[in-house]
């Protein structure tokens, strides 16, 4: 009996881990996508701004 509490015991510690590391990869993977895009939204508004520069400046030529 006390062996087979002790692998319930295991089994469940061994879940809980495995959990808490897709839990971690799943948070982590948010994160960088979150900021991947923040960071394209950036890339694609300075290019905005540039084409706009550019235009302004073609129209003072």
């Amino acid at each position: 009996a006390a062996e087979s509490n002790y692998k319930a015991v295991a089994t469940t510690v061994t879940a809980a881990t495995i959990y808490k590391a897709v839990a971690t990869t799943i948070a982590a993977v948010t994160i960088y996508e979150a900021t991947t895009a923040a960071e394209s939204r950036y890339a694609r508004a300075g290019l905005r701004h540039s084409r706009v520069a550019r235009s302004e400046c073609r129209s003072l030529i």
